[in-house]
Parts: C-alpha cells; sequence; structure tokens
C-alpha cells in the first residue's frame, strides 16, 4: 500500500501558451502588465532572499518552491488564501535531505523534484550525486518520494526534471564527456517508466551548454538558462520552439527579463501568461535569490 501524507493544495487544469481552454492565471495584486519589467513574486512571503525553483498548480492557487538553507534545500509551499498568499510550509517529504527543483505535471497531480536522499536505508544506498524523484498527488495528501528508475538517473547529477502532456520528461544531466551541463529528453515509456535519455539539438546545447530547461505541456517551445556571447553578462533565460522534429536558434528573452545578474529556474504558467524564474544578485558578496514575475505571452514570440 502506498503511504500518504497531507498537505493543502488546490487543484486545476493544465495549460500552455495562447491555449484558452485551459485554466487561467490568477489575477492577482502586484502582477506586472505587459511591456513591465520582471517584478519580485511575494516579496516577504515566498521570496525572502533565499529562495529559487518554482512551480505552481495548473489553477496558479499554489507555488512550490526551493529554499536555500545550508546544508540543505527543502521544498516548501504557499496558497493564494483569503486575498494573500499564505505563510510557506514544509511539504511534508521534505526537510532531511537536499531536495531542489520541484516541477509539477501538467495536471497536478504528480511533482518531480531533484534529490539526494538515500534510495534505500544502508550507507551504501546513499547518494553522492543528485537523481530524480517524485511524489503523486490524491486529493490533499502526498504520496512516499519515488526515485525514478532506468536510465534517466545517471551516476553524475541529473537536475531540474519538467515533463509535457504525454509524459516525455526533460532534464539537465552532467553525464556528458567532456563533462558539460546539457539538457536531455526520454520518451515514456507503456510500463510507466522512461526510455534512455538523448541530448537535445546542438541550437540548445550549444556554447557551455543549457540547463534549467521549461518545456511547454505540449512541447511546442522550451525555456532555459544559458551562457551565450549575445547575454546580458550571467545565466540568460532563452526561448526555442519546436520545428518538427528539431528547435530553432534560440531567442534572448530581451530586457524585461535578464541583466547582468543570473536568471534561471523558468516557469510558465498554464496559460501562457506569465513567466516565473528566479534571479540571483550578488552586492558585496552577499548573494540574493528570489522569484521574478513577468507577462510571457508578449516577449515569447512566435516559430
Amino acid at each position: 500500500m502506498r503511504l500518504f501524507v497531507c498537505v493543502i493544495l488546490s487543484v486545476g487544469g493544465a495549460g500552455c501558451v495562447g491555449a484558452g481552454r485551459h485554466a487561467q492565471s490568477l489575477e492577482l495584486p502586484g502582477l506586472p502588465s505587459v511591456g513591465q519589467s520582471a517584478v519580485i513574486f511575494a516579496p516577504g512571503i515566498v521570496s525572502t532572499g533565499d529562495v529559487f525553483s518554482s512551480t505552481f498548480t495548473p489553477d496558479g492557487r499554489s507555488v512550490v518552491f526551493t529554499k536555500f538553507a545550508p546544508p540543505r534545500m527543502i521544498l516548501m509551499s504557499s496558497t493564494w488564501i483569503d486575498g494573500s498568499w499564505s505563510a510557506p510550509v514544509v511539504l511534508p517529504f521534505s526537510g532531511t535531505f537536499r531536495d531542489l527543483d520541484p516541477s509539477f505535471s501538467p495536471d497536478g497531480r504528480r511533482l518531480f523534484f531533484s534529490s539526494w536522499r538515500p534510495t534505500g536505508p544502508t550507507a551504501a544506498d546513499t547518494m553522492n550525486a543528485a537523481d530524480t524523484w517524485y511524489v503523486e498527488r490524491e486529493g490533499s495528501a502526498w504520496s512516499a518520494p519515488v526515485h525514478v528508475a532506468g536510465a534517466v538517473n545517471g551516476e553524475d547529477h541529473d537536475y531540474y526534471p519538467s515533463i509535457t502532456r504525454r509524459g516525455v520528461l526533460y532534464f539537465d544531466s552532467f553525464r556528458s564527456r567532456p563533462r558539460r551541463r546539457l539538457v536531455y529528453r526520454a520518451e515514456s515509456l507503456p510500463n510507466g517508466g522512461f526510455g534512455s535519455p538523448e541530448p537535445l539539438d546542438a541550437v540548445i546545447n550549444a556554447d557551455s551548454g543549457a540547463s534549467n530547461l521549461f518545456v511547454d505541456a505540449d512541447e511546442r517551445y522550451v525555456v532555459f538558462g544559458a551562457i551565450r556571447p549575445e547575454g546580458r553578462g550571467g545565466v540568460d533565460l532563452y526561448i526555442s520552439w519546436r520545428k518538427g522534429e528539431s528547435w530553432t536558434a534560440p531567442h534572448n528573452l530581451g530586457d524585461l527579463v535578464n541583466t547582468s545578474a543570473t536568471e534561471f529556474c523558468p516557469f510558465v504558467s498554464r496559460d501562457g501568461r506569465y513567466l516565473y524564474f528566479t534571479r540571483a544578485s550578488t552586492v558585496e558578496g552577499r548573494t540574493t535569490r528570489n522569484v521574478y514575475v513577468v507577462r510571457f505571452d508578449a516577449i515569447a514570440g512566435g516559430r
């Protein structure tokens, strides 16, 4: 029997850019308008200077994010209740190990994440690298974490899972030789597992590589982080559209998103209206990490 633990989160539909039949973003106070630069999301509640990597339930009413609490990283959640975001709580399966990079499936019923947690009860089962895990939801309950079996999890770090409506898993990994952080894609199998991961086109895995890739629920586009010659200075966010079996040349998302700081960990609301991402800024030796939000539909471009 699968063990479930409870936490309150809301569930809604799924969506993608321009798909009006899917759940719409909440019209919340403080969200930026078209043409406005990215603003800090939920300052002082979610964004407290030590958080990164956010994902939202399909209805936009609950957010799960990573709290940086050395030596741990913790998955926390906040819910929009009575006109404000609730005080964040630690998800019941997190808090002991280094958990990061949460990512809801398009239907909101499965939460993927990266973790250094052990795969078994003995010392030999202790993880020396981050692997991909998931938990399932039934109502307000969470299952025990499940380690993704097969070739998706290699001997090196595997980060930032993102999954499509068909169950295709995208993630980035340091498994390549020579060692670079590249983005991979693994098809779903009838037994519920995943096939052998394949690296994405060189147009995405170019230059210094790519990381933190978010894939649209219908695989129409990807948003990812990279350092490229035309960038603003640090890691910038780029978009690439799928064209048959290949991808278009990545387009820098521009000055409303990217700065001389580091922009990473993208997530697009299910209706495609808002892009949430993390910005890490270092001033006088102190680094702050906060979640930002910007209107996405006006900067995403097209194929």
